[in-house]
């Protein structure tokens, strides 16, 4: 078995002791010598050195000596003598060491172990080897690592590693929101998207949102889709919008719609429009509705219209509305008609205003 001694002035002109790794034939594992080394000595060692170090001789330790260790050596370490590292030494080490660590060494410490760790810690994981962190290390991560994780941490995770955040995906700050690639958010899971707070749906950019498939954009709550600005409402394809999702829009959210998405409308998105929101609706909102589309609003749905919406519509798109609907309209609604709407009017609906 080997065991560790050093050698007092064997090597003078280094002015430190020079450590030897003998291998003593023992069978038992010795770790009566560990204590003896310095962190002089320890940040001598060879990776010979280093890799010779039993996992009894490592759990000995003490923090100043764990600290002893040089980035360099800790690469050297085996993942057995990393997952040898308890808790208290492995909080102990300073952030350069643990930057030091691969992805394998890592793993090797337990999730259980990895959750425990400091943030500071956490936060200081090299960016290439925490993309190849297996998923149940990245799901033990406590809400206040997740939060601490820096923006190069965060662009190196690959999707599924973000969809092993589970609940914790809500920790993400804005800032680690506004940073996601566009990959990243077109593989997240329908959970990953359920867990999305209105904070940061907020803090998506534009092109961010651009990422999302018409099946997530789905997945978006009505909260989610209100805490959304003007300009990345209108960044959505309006198509990706589901029925539900416009019968949750308000009177505010409706008239941040652009003129093209009040265009792209489909029937049934159409008839989920509450009659309270069409109120929110400017001119050139309105006369972007095409005719088909016209004939697609509900009595009620018209009705919720100021007289001054109903004068903004054209003379084309008046020509399309039903008897139905003309009967529906208020007299001061009709008072608001232009005359050259009134020339289109065809006999069905000169039949209409007159029973009004």
């Amino acid at each position: 078995m080997v065991n560790i001694v050093s050698n007092f002035g064997s090597s003078p002109s280094l002015g430190y002791p020079r450590v030897y790794l003998m291998n003593t034939g023992s069978t038992r594992t010795d770790a009566s010598n560990a204590p003896s080394l310095s962190p002089a000595a320890i940040s001598r060692l060879n990776k010979d050195e280093v890799q010779l170090l039993t996992r009894e001789q490592i759990t000995s330790f003490t923090v100043a000596q764990v600290r002893a260790f040089q980035p360099n050596q800790m690469t050297w370490l085996t993942t057995d003598q990393v997952n040898a590292l308890s808790t208290e030494q492995l909080n102990a080490l300073q952030v350069n060491q643990i930057y030091a660590l691969s992805a394998d060494q890592l793993n090797a410490i337990s999730p259980d172990t990895l959750s425990n760790l400091q943030p500071r810690l956490t936060s200081a994981i090299n960016k290439t080897a925490i993309s190849s962190v297996d998923l149940n290390h990245i799901a033990a991560l406590t809400t206040y690592q997740v939060a601490t994780l820096t923006t190069d941490q965060i662009v190196n995770l690959i999707s599924d590693q973000l969809n092993a955040l589970t609940s914790n995906f809500t920790s993400l700050t804005t800032k680690q929101i506004s940073v996601l690639k566009n990959d990243q958010l077109s593989a997240l899971s329908n959970e990953s998207i359920h867990n999305f707070s209105s904070r940061q749906m907020s803090a998506l950019q534009v092109g961010q949102l651009n990422a999302f498939s018409a099946n997530q954009i789905a997945e978006f709550s009505s909260d989610d889709i209100a805490a959304l600005s003007k300009i990345q409402t209108q960044a959505i394809a309006i198509d990706h919008f589901s029925s539900q999702q416009i019968s949750s829009l308000q009177k505010s959210d409706l008239h941040e719609l652009s003129n093209s998405q009040i265009a792209g409308l489909n029937p049934d998105q159409i008839s989920s429009i509450q009659p309270s929101s069409l109120s929110g609706l400017d001119k050139s909102q309105l006369q972007a509705f095409s005719t088909a589309q016209i004939q697609n609003l509900n009595t009620d749905q018209i009705s919720a219209l100021t007289p001054n919406q109903i004068n903004n519509f054209t003379a084309g798109q008046f020509a399309a509305f039903g008897s139905a609907i003309i009967e529906t309209l208020s007299k001061e609604s009709i008072s608001k008609i232009s005359l050259a709407s009134m020339g289109f009017i065809t006999a069905e609906q000169a039949a209409a205003f007159t029973k009004e």
